[in-house]
């Protein structure tokens, strides 16, 4: 996982990404550079070729085009780091016997200096969308802490894991989204936790920036759902939904609901105060939508709870229209 082709289903970028901050500057590699243009290579060597002529900027505005740099860049949800070489082989969209020239990202084959001015574009106008997915925990293991303001070493010194988040901390606008099917018929346990994990990477990542980040997150009708805080007031009325969700979820046993609320509520605190003490100069912004039910005491409660939280922390606290 070291390159710009790990995160995204789009790209088939063989090179290296470069060290933290390499390319806070689109200038800066070109004060390193010869005189005289080389010519294009396949190799990834050479100069821009005919794109010399024009403006740095304009150079830019034609990659953010060739990129389609207004669509943020993804995680991959099939092959991973902790499959087998031969399995990443096989997978169907990134394998041996994919073609090489049907990715988003091919014209950071060109040549090197095109890479290198290109790669500012992607990490410095493009975004990147994260979720919380069952297939985003293959990127992170390690142990949990429930401390309320440390930083838990989610990954291992030695996993396969550490190059994608390196990658994934260079992008300047970083947006996390927790899907309305997942809010509806997940489990909010496991994607608050995943949600924990991902932020205290992105923290731990931002000690060795120089530009501050944006960072989005979109909880969506979080506070809305049924599970974990409005069971009392909507149990009557969607217990066919429950019992879908226990069969997924829970098939051999009802769960204690006032353990799960109460978990995922402690979960939430050590959200808002991870982000209040590591962040740095990161701007975080948290997006959810409110206007809930009169008899959802519940989901009330914890929504004023959270947004007590953001902004006592620091965070910017959006209202969504319901």
């Amino acid at each position: 996982m070291s390159d710009i082709s790990e995160l995204t289903d789009l790209s088939r970028c063989p090179s290296p990404v470069p060290g933290y901050n390499y390319y806070a500057s689109p200038r800066k590699f070109l004060e390193s550079m010869p005189d005289h243009a080389e010519p294009i290579s396949l190799e990834g060597k050479g100069g821009f070729g005919a794109l010399d002529s024009l403006a740095i900027e304009l150079r830019q505005e034609i990659y953010g085009l060739a990129f389609g740099v207004d669509e943020p860049v993804t995680v991959k949800d099939c092959c991973n780091p902790g499959m087998s070489e031969r399995k990443r082989r096989q997978c169907p969209k990134h394998g041996r016997d994919v073609k090489a020239d049907a990715g988003r990202f091919n014209i950071l084959q060109i040549s090197k200096a095109m890479r290198e001015e290109a790669m500012w574009v992607v990490f410095g106008k493009g975004s990147l969308l994260l979720n919380t997915e069952e297939y985003m925990s293959k990127y992170l293991c390690g142990w949990r802490s429930k401390s309320l303001r440390g930083i838990s070493s989610f990954m291992q010194p030695s996993s396969h894991n550490n190059p994608i988040w390196n990658t994934v901390n260079q992008f300047r606008t970083i947006k996390i989204k927790i899907s309305e099917e997942q809010l509806r018929y997940g489990n909010p346990y496991i994607f608050i936790d995943l949600l924990v994990c991902m932020v205290s990477l992105l923290c731990r990542g931002q000690e060795g920036l120089t530009v501050p980040r944006s960072v989005e997150v979109n909880m969506g009708s979080f506070f809305h759902q049924m599970l974990p805080f409005n069971e009392h007031s909507q149990l009557w009325d969607r217990y066919g939904e429950y019992f879908d969700w226990l069969c997924v979820h829970s098939d051999t046993h009802q769960p204690d609901h006032d353990k799960l609320a109460e978990g995922v509520a402690h979960n939430l605190q050590r959200l808002t105060a991870i982000i209040g003490k590591h962040s740095g100069r990161d701007h975080w912004k948290i997006f959810v939508k409110t206007g809930i039910a009169e008899e959802d005491e519940g989901g009330a409660r914890a929504l004023q709870n959270f947004y007590v939280g953001c902004v006592q922390h620091g965070m910017e606290f959006n209202h969504l229209d319901t």
